[in-house]
């Protein structure tokens, strides 16, 4: 006898790629996504569905009614994996700037009645070239203003490597002396940290830069050119610097009060030499943001 076996025709899945939740797009962005829908026995249809969101509202709240969706249809009823990459822009939707909308994915099949299944959805906030570029310039006053901190750190830096020296190191308590070293050592270590880890941070900055169409070319590679400047002084001299003042505690661990003094006045004409830099680059950065 034929015996006939049936299947739960099961729900098709879909996954929408390549859009960070609660992100937020410049006006003028493009962003490749990916969208991938898949059935056990076909994919009809995959397609990307966009939906603004109440001025204020959350987005738990109910959105407004969809925009016209982009529809990509099945070439056959056997495809059982359906994948396109298309392009999202605020600007092909007809947004607006200041807009928060949600973006999802959708996928059905053949079974007749059934509803769209869809992906969890994206908040997107829509923003202006404008407002986008006075964030980045409020990034890098604030960035700066880390900039200035480090900077005077340095200079007690540099004044407590000067009582070291207007001292007597053979009439000084030998563990006082140590000590001391050993501040510098450590004051300057994470001084150098904390500038490179603000050239990190204006890295992230340049890169959100890039993105705006507004920015002038030439101040954005002027910005690169002080962040390379910061990342040089942190890990060039400031770590001689460091090491210097590592020798020095080293020797006078072992009374040689000479050599000591030569390593703190090596130190000394360094942190010299990054006050100078660090001068020349705040003003630097200074008249950019002008």
């Amino acid at each position: 006898p034929l015996i006939v076996k049936t299947e739960i025709d099961r729900a098709p899945t879909v996954a929408l790629r390549n859009l960070p939740d609660r992100a937020a797009l410049l006006i003028t962005d493009v962003v490749s996504l990916e969208l991938i829908g898949r059935d056990d026995y076909g994919v009809r249809e995959v397609g990307l569905e966009v939906q603004r969101l109440p001025a204020g509202a959350a987005t738990e709240e109910e959105p407004e009614a969809p925009l016209p969706p982009i529809v990509y249809m099945a070439e056959t009823a056997q495809e059982v994996e359906k994948i396109e990459t298309p392009s999202f822009s605020p600007q092909l939707f007809g947004l607006q700037e200041n807009e928060t909308v949600l973006v999802r994915a959708f996928v059905s099949d053949y079974l007749p009645d059934r509803d769209r299944v869809y992906s969890k959805p994206f908040a997107l906030s829509i923003i202006g070239v404008e407002a986008h570029a006075e964030a980045l310039r409020q990034g890098l006053e604030a960035l700066m203003a880390r900039v200035e901190e480090i900077a005077r750190n340095q200079q007690d830096i540099e004044a407590l490597n000067r009582e070291l020296l207007q001292g007597d190191l053979e009439d000084l308590d030998e563990d006082g002396a140590l000590a001391e070293m050993l501040r510098l050592e450590r004051l300057q270590a994470q001084n150098a940290r904390d500038l490179e880890e603000m050239s990190r941070r204006g890295a992230e900055l340049l890169s959100e830069g890039l993105r705006n169409p507004s920015l002038d070319e030439n101040a954005i590679r002027e910005w690169a050119d002080n962040l390379s400047q910061m990342r040089s002084i942190a890990q060039n001299e400031m770590r001689q610097a460091q090491s210097e003042a590592q020798s020095a505690r080293s020797a006078a661990s072992e009374s040689a009060n000479a050599q000591a003094q030569e390593n703190l006045e090596n130190a000394l004409e360094i942190e010299q030499d990054i006050l100078d830099q660090l001068a020349d680059l705040q003003e630097n950065v200074n008249q950019d943001l002008d």
